[in-house]
């Protein structure tokens, strides 16, 4: 009776509506339950991974440790639902962002295929097409998303997505020249990760011919976009010859844009091994844009030369294979230059460059501003003071600085005691 009831009522409000209004009412119902569904399957994985995390946080052991990694949700077994939902809602304003999440979140394999081939084909001049430049991707390597970008940015008829392309294209073949040396190392451990297609690819891939067509990209972005968010991007990701060019463009043209001191005081503090980063570093010393980023790109001009003697010292050392390994890292021509560089000088350079900001800069500010986020560091001074007072007193050859202490007895001394006599020193503790 009562859902007889139930039933009559419902059919007597409806009769009330009017046609056109009942209508879109029908038509919205469908829609609803689309964009429930597609929410509902990024909900289903986005709570896996937060459990997953979780149980990360809560491994007390290296066995739970091992099986809370085992429980990492893969996107790829997500995959098939996503393009299946794509495929059978095409029209939907929810198709895009559900291959879109296949592009972003999976590195290879046939799921992956078919999005890439659906967007290129079916959503070519979808603006929305520019999410698939969001997230990880650009750093993730993987042959289908390339192969996609490169048909985007060659067909896609908005400039906005076309800048965005071109960037995290680079910025993905930038990331296989780092990948390569690895994978000519040891291959087999990279398939299951990254996909016969790429790994077999990058085995044989010219590293320098890589680093150049990332290059090409970043150029093109200058050349063709030129805005300050293409030219902080080149700055910050490019090791090219495009570098010095977004610098002096973003110096010339932008530096009255909002934030432009805080976003290139952080490019200097990051500092780099960049060919060019010197040169950048040097520039943005002289460029009198305050005393907070010429104390910046001194502190960085510091830590650049105190690792450059570490490594040349290094670099004399090393055997043929393993001084390989740093090529591929860091380019040929850089580990030639601290071969034949003299560590004393470059010692020397960086000691003067830390006093400078010592006795200079003391009190800037030395946060670091990174995607968003500040990562507190203190001033450049407090920065400065630890490198230096290391190379004065605790680097090899000097001088021990004096200690005064209790020993086990509770009778006093002082390092200096010990001058001229032969000293072991027992390092030892309990838990």
């Amino acid at each position: 009776m009562q859902r007889i009831m139930m039933t009559t009522l419902a059919g007597y409000l409806i009769g009330l509506v009017p046609t056109a209004g009942r209508s879109q009412v029908q038509q919205d119902l469908p829609q609803k339950a689309t964009n429930d569904a597609y929410a509902a399957l990024v909900a289903e994985y986005q709570t896996a991974q937060d459990e997953y995390r979780q149980a990360l946080r809560k491994a007390k052991s290296p066995e739970a440790r091992q099986q809370a990694l085992a429980s990492a949700p893969r996107a790829v077994d997500y995959a098939d639902r996503f393009l299946t939902f794509a495929k059978s809602q095409p029209d939907s304003p929810q198709a895009l962002p559900a291959l879109v999440w296949i592009a972003t979140n999976v590195r290879h394999g046939k799921p992956l295929a078919a999005a890439a081939q659906l967007l290129a084909s079916r959503y070519i001049a979808e603006e929305g097409l520019i999410a698939i430049t969001h997230g990880s991707a650009k750093f993730m390597p993987s042959a289908q998303r390339r192969v996609l970008l490169q048909q985007v940015l060659d067909n896609s008829p908005h400039k906005r997505v076309q800048q965005a392309v071109c960037l995290t294209l680079a910025q993905l073949i930038g990331t296989e020249a780092r990948m390569a040396p690895r994978v000519k190392q040891d291959s087999a451990r990279f398939v299951d990760l990254y996909g016969e297609t790429l790994v077999t690819r990058l085995k044989t891939a010219d590293v320098a011919e890589l680093q150049a067509e990332a290059e090409k990209l970043y150029a093109r972005a200058v050349r063709e976009f030129g805005d300050t968010e293409t030219l902080f991007t080149v700055l910050q990701t490019s090791t090219g010859a495009s570098q010095l060019t977004a610098l002096n463009m973003l110096l010339r043209d932008h530096s009255e844009t909002e934030q432009f001191g805080s976003r290139i005081k952080s490019f200097a503090l990051r500092g780099g091994t960049s060919p060019a980063i010197e040169t950048l570093l040097g520039i943005l010393q002289k460029s009198q844009l305050g005393r907070e980023i010429e104390g910046a790109a001194v502190l960085a001009l510091a830590n650049i030369k105190k690792s450059q003697a570490d490594r040349a010292n290094q670099f004399k050392q090393l055997p043929p294979a393993r001084l390989k390994l740093y090529e591929n890292a860091y380019g040929a021509d850089y580990v030639a230059r601290l071969q034949q560089a003299d560590p004393a000088e470059l010692l020397s350079a960086a000691e003067g460059l830390f006093q400078r900001v010592v006795n200079e800069f003391a009190d800037v500010n030395g946060d670091l501003v990174l995607n968003g986020r500040t990562l507190p560091r203190g001033t450049l001074g407090e920065q400065a003071a630890p490198a230096l007072f290391e190379m004065k007193h605790l680097s090899v050859g000097k001088v021990a600085p004096e200690i005064a202490a209790e020993d086990i007895a509770g009778v006093n001394f002082k390092l200096s005691d010990y001058r001229g006599k032969v000293v072991m020193l027992d390092f030892w503790g309990h838990w």
